[in-house]
């Protein structure tokens, strides 16, 4: 979702492709650090914590959720008094998968940053382009809470629970989420790369294994819920070039207790970017970054759903295959309309939505639930109209 908000940006402010220079560049090096980098980071162009899951009620009804704040900075030069003035730009997509009931719903916001009406926490005394100026005692407290919103919107922070709020027209979610391993750092030496070239990258974890509790509202009815969630954070203030033209992502979560997030950025003529990535997240111990060399990746054409609302074709069955795992996966969209059209907000249209995965790891069966998403398949506006 970073590649085509961003491009989103991109259009509005003119710029060209590569480091916006008004901001902190992606460097390696970066030491992360929590709760602190579960923060804001204003000192970035662009930031977004996304949370997605799977989850049942006691009836059996089985239910995908997304949840996703984005925050932007718009740079504001004009010398404008009013309360209305604001640097920030927030938006948030809400969304519900009920696979008993084959029924997908969605809802977007956006708000600018001014008189309380969306916001994102920072570390208290945080300063562009500095280190937090609060002890280390202070920001580790569990009670320091962090907290992104956009009106009664809000997924927050404290003593190491998420707690999700979203209420839409038919749809709403209200979870409590505890991370069940510590955050899963990607890529390298602090940073993702995006492109070649300095500061053509992003910081970006993940929590990929989430106990999540609470109520699902669907169709006029209240579920008490159960499963796993997954909650992405990154940051970056690249602008992607034109040799890019979406990705698909993927989320897993294995019976054995590990975790998969893989992408493929796309080029224009279908090939696979060098940039594409991953991590696989053993049981227990530490991380295993994956290059675009040691996967193989590709959509099953036979699959292709098309969207009668925006013609777009989604390919919705997948091979996966990762030699020096020995992972060897069928990767399948729980249900074909997962597609969000979101022009009164970010202007894209993406496919997002719940997936399940069988095949063979380490010489055994195994089967994952998680999320997909895919983007550049579909014309996205740029602004709305």
């Amino acid at each position: 979702m970073w590649l085509r908000l961003t491009i989103f940006v991109a259009f509005l402010a003119g710029l060209a492709p590569g480091q916006d220079t008004l901001f902190r560049p992606a460097l390696p090096g970066y030491e992360f650090e929590f709760p602190r980098d579960h923060f804001s980071h204003p000192e970035f162009k662009t930031e977004w914590w996304y949370y997605t899951g799977n989850l049942r009620a006691a009836d059996g009804a089985a239910f995908g959720f997304e949840l996703v704040f984005f925050r932007e900075a718009v740079p504001n030069p004009f010398g404008n008094p009013s309360r209305w003035k604001t640097d920030q730009l927030y938006i948030a997509h809400l969304a519900v998968t009920d696979l008993r009931d084959d029924r997908f719903a969605y809802a977007q916001r956006m708000r600018r940053g001014a008189l309380d009406l969306a916001g994102a926490t920072v570390v208290s005394g945080y300063q562009p382009g500095r280190a937090a100026e609060k002890s280390k005692s202070e920001i580790h407290n569990p009670q320091y809470a962090m907290r992104v919103w956009i009106g009664d919107w809000s997924a927050s922070m404290a003593a190491a629970v998420h707690r999700l709020n979203a209420r839409a027209k038919h749809i709403a979610v209200r979870l409590d989420l505890v991370p069940l391993k510590p955050p899963v750092i990607h890529g390298r030496d602090g940073v993702t790369p995006t492109g070649p070239g300095v500061g053509n990258a992003s910081h970006y974890y993940s929590l990929t294994r989430l106990q999540a509790t609470g109520t699902i509202h669907s169709a006029g009815r209240d579920y008490a819920v159960t499963g796993l969630a997954w909650m992405d954070h990154e940051f970056t203030s690249n602008v992607p070039g034109p040799l890019q033209k979406g990705w698909d992502w993927f989320c897993l979560q294995f019976d054995d207790g590990s975790e998969l997030m893989l992408y493929r950025l796309r080029r224009p003529d279908g090939s696979t970017d060098p940039y594409s990535a991953g991590t696989y997240q053993p049981p227990e111990g530490p991380p295993l970054p994956l290059e675009p060399a040691q996967f193989r990746l590709q959509p099953r054409p036979a699959s292709t759903w098309e969207s009668p609302h925006s013609g777009g074709r989604y390919p919705l069955q997948w091979q996966l295959q990762i030699p020096v795992l020995e992972i060897e996966l069928d990767v399948t969209a729980a249900m074909a309309r997962q597609e969000l059209i979101t022009n009164e907000t970010a202007g894209v249209t993406y496919w997002e939505g719940a997936a399940r995965a069988t095949g063979q790891k380490g010489g055994k069966t195994t089967v994952a639930s998680g999320y997909l998403e895919m983007t550049g398949y579909a014309p996205s506006r740029a602004w709305p109209r």
